[in-house]
């Protein structure tokens, strides 16, 4: 919730740990749908990737995805979240609690 809330994502990149817990999920969710609201029904962001399928493990971030949030089931028995990839997305370099949640992007070169 804090990450939703206040932006207090410490810095992530490829090859860190993350824990894949299942726990408490509708705070969490409905504090995303009221943050999806706030940014007029879509939310541009950048999802960690890790190379399984199965909660309750730590498993290292393989990649990020750009993803635009568009749905968010917060009530129903089928909780989630939903939306698009984003094809050829990109992100700006961020600090921790940074727009993009910490997310580093290396820097481009240009002809």
């Amino acid at each position: 919730r804090d990450y939703i809330n206040y932006g207090t994502c410490p810095p992530l990149k490829v090859g860190d740990i993350i824990s894949l817990q299942n726990g408490q999920d509708t705070s969490v969710l409905q504090d995303l749908q009221a943050k999806l609201v706030e940014h007029g029904g879509q939310w541009d962001t950048f999802l960690p990737v890790v190379n399984t399928d199965t909660f309750n493990q730590s498993q290292p971030i393989a990649a990020f995805l750009p993803f635009r949030i568009t749905e968010v089931r917060d009530t129903t028995s089928n909780k989630g979240v939903g939306g698009n990839v984003l094809g050829l997305a990109e992100s700006a370099s961020s600090e921790p609690g940074g727009q993009n949640c910490g997310l580093l992007a290396p820097p481009k070169a240009v002809n």
